[in-house]
């Protein structure tokens, strides 16, 4: 059997996983490694709700995967990161 492709997929969240994500990407590469309590740099996005304010970034408050199969197609990996805004730590 020969292996599948695999895609990948992040998306970002504000303060919970329950709205809609600020960020969706999808890519045919797997992306780094992320871990609560990462800041996660929001200069580079355009699409958050509640943007930080000059004196706060973001830091992730959880992390999730999500891995399916479809069947013949691909592998789809889902990782999902949930923000939450804090003081800048280089003020």
């Amino acid at each position: 059997m020969d292996a599948l492709a695999v895609q990948y997929h992040l998306e970002v969240y504000e303060k919970t996983f329950v709205n809609d994500p600020s960020v969706s990407l999808s890519t045919s590469s797997p992306f780094g490694s992320f871990a609560v309590g990462d800041t996660f740099d929001h200069r580079t996005f355009d699409s958050w709700y509640t943007p930080p304010a000059a004196a706060e970034e973001f830091e992730i408050s959880a992390v999730r995967h999500i891995i399916w199969e479809i069947d013949g197609s691909h592998v789809g990996h889902k990782l999902m990161l949930c923000v939450v805004s804090r003081p800048r730590g280089d003020i």
